[in-house]
C-alpha cells in the first residue's frame, strides 16, 4: 500500500493520539520539569524514540505522535528589535500546555532565514532570564520553519531513522506556533545541540567538546571549526587542530588505522550510511555541511552528529557520488577508496535499507503524514506548495537504486 493511500487510512487512527496544549488553561509561571503535568496514559505507554530510558529531559516534548501548541509573545519594542536586529535575543514568553515561561527569543537560519513578518525559525532560550528554569528539563528549544521542505517530513524521517539505527542524533517533534496571537504555522521542533543533548546521547562521556562545522572539513583548506559547546575536558590541548593534522597526514595505507584510532568508526559510518541512503545532499557526505563533530573526552574518539537534514530525501545521487553531487566530505571520500572501510560502509548501508524496507519506516511516514499533510495545507506562511508525494516517490524507489549502484 503506497504512502498516500496509507495516509488516508491512518487519519482516523492517529488523531486521537495527538496531544496539544489544553485550550483555555491558565498558565503557571516559571515551569520546570518537576512541576510539569504528568504524561497522559496514552503517552505513558508510547515508545520514546531515541531515548535510553524513561524520564529523560525532553521526553514529554519529543514523545512519539505528539503535536504541540506553542504560543510566543513579545512586546512591541521586542518585535521591532526582532524585525531590525533578528539575531539579537529579546525577552518574551512561551506558553506550553499549562505553563508559561519567561524566555529569550531570536531568529535563526541561513538560506532558510525568514523575517519576523514572514515565517522565521526561532531559537528559544528558556534559562536566559531565569537561570534555573527548564521546559521539560531542557534549557533551549529550536523551532525550524521547514520553509524549504514541501513535505514537512524530511527532518522527522531522517531523525527517526537515526533513532531506529542507534545513530547519535537529536530528536524531533512538531509544534503549531502562534506569535503575538497570529498563527505562524507548523514548525519542526528539534532537540538543540547543547550540553544537555550530549548528556543524553553520551551519558558515560558527556564532557567533550562539540564543534560547529558549517562547511568545514578535516583539511587545512577548510579547517574553520568553532567550539559550539566547551565540555571542559579536552584530552589534548587544541584537540581539533590535532585531529585535522592526523587526517591530513595519514597516507592511503594509513587511513584505515587512523580512522579506527581517532573516530568511533561504527557511529561515523552509521551516520554516513543514513546520509547516503536518504540522498542528503546538504550533509557531511555530499557537502561537508550541516554536521557537528563531538570529541568523546574519556574515550578520546570523535563522532559526527547530523543537523539541518531538510535536504534529505531529495537527491537520487549514487552512493559514490556523481559529477553533479560528488562525495565532498574527506572522510567519506577516503573511506570509499579504502577496501576495508568501504566494506564496512556497505554493511551500514544494508542496515539502513533493512529498516527502510521492513515496513516500520513507511508505516511511520503514513502515520505522520496523516497529521502533517493537513497542517501543511493550513499553513498560509509556507513558501512552497505542500507535496507529501515527493517523499513517497523517493522512498519507494530509493532502496532499489542504492542496491543497483552498489552491485
Amino acid at each position: 500500500m503506497g504512502l498516500a493511500l496509507s495516509w488516508m487510512f491512518a487519519c482516523a487512527a492517529i488523531e486521537g493520539q495527538l496531544i496539544g496544549a489544553p485550550q483555555g488553561a491558565v498558565p503557571e509561571v516559571g515551569g520546570t520539569v518537576d512541576d510539569a503535568p504528568p504524561l497522559p496514559p496514552e503517552l505513558d505507554a508510547a515508545p520514546l524514540e531515541g531515548t535510553r530510558e524513561p524520564g529523560l529531559p525532553g521526553d514529554r516534548l519529543f514523545a512519539e505522535d505528539v503535536l504541540h501548541d506553542f504560543a510566543i509573545t513579545v512586546s512591541d519594542s521586542a518585535y521591532r528589535s526582532l524585525r531590525d536586529h533578528p539575531r539579537e535575543e529579546v525577552e518574551g514568553t512561551l506558553a506550553w500546555r499549562t505553563q508559561e515561561f519567561r524566555v529569550g527569543v531570536k531568529l535563526k537560519g541561513s538560506s532558510s532565514f525568514r523575517t519576523i513578518r514572514e515565517k522565521p525559525s526561532f531559537k528559544i532560550d528558556v534559562h536566559a532570564f531565569e537561570s534555573g528554569q527548564r521546559i521539560d528539563g531542557l534549557k533551549r528549544l529550536t523551532l525550524n520553519n521547514m520553509i524549504q521542505d514541501p513535505t514537512m517530513l524530511r527532518e522527522h524521517a531522517y531523525y527517526w531513522l537515526a533513532g531506529r539505527l542507534d545513530v547519535a542524533a537529536p530528536r524531533q517533534a512538531y509544534a503549531r506556533v502562534t506569535f503575538n496571537g497570529e498563527p505562524y504555522g507548523l514548525y519542526s521542533l528539534i532537540e538543540t545541540m547543547d550540553g544537555r543533548l550530549m548528556k543524553r546521547l553520551f551519558p558515560d562521556d558527556p564532557d567533550g567538546n562539540l564543534y560547529d562545522a558549517s562547511g568545514a572539513d578535516f583539511t587545512y583548506e577548510r579547517d574553520w571549526f568553532d567550539v559550539e559547546v566547551d565540555g571542559g575536558i579536552a584530552p589534548i590541548e587544541d584537540d581539533m587542530a590535532e585531529l585535522v593534522d592526523a587526517v591530513v597526514e595519514a597516507g592511503d595505507d594509513d587511513f584505515a588505522a587512523m580512522f579506527a584510532e581517532r573516530f568511533d568508526q561504527d557511529a561515523v559510518l552509521g551516520y554516513f550510511a543514513i546520509d547516503i541512503v536518504t540522498g542528503n545532499d546538504d550533509g557531511y557526505v555530499f557537502n561537508h555541511h550541516n554536521y557537528l563533530p563531538y570529541h568523546l573526552a574519556h574515550a578520546d574518539r570523535w563522532l559526527l552528529l547530523p543537523w539541518g537534514t531538510d535536504r534529505s530525501f531529495t537527491n537520487e545521487v549514487s552512493p559514490y557520488g556523481d559529477w553533479q553531487t560528488p562525495v565532498a566530505g574527506v572522510l567519506a571520500a577516503r573511506c570509499w577508496e579504502d577496501d576495508n572501510c568501504a566494506d564496512s560502509l556497505h554493511e551500514r548501508i544494508e542496515a539502513v535499507l533493512a529498516v527502510w524496507e521492513d515496513g516500520s519506516f513507511t508505516d511511520m511516514l503514513a502515520r505522520t503524514a496523516a497529521v502533517v499533510g493537513p497542517e501543511c495545507e493550513a499553513d498560509v506562511r509556507r513558501d512552497k506548495r505542500c507535496d507529501i508525494e515527493d517523499i513517497e516517490e523517493f522512498v519507494e524507489a530509493r532502496a532499489g537504486e542504492v542496491r543497483e549502484a552498489l552491485e
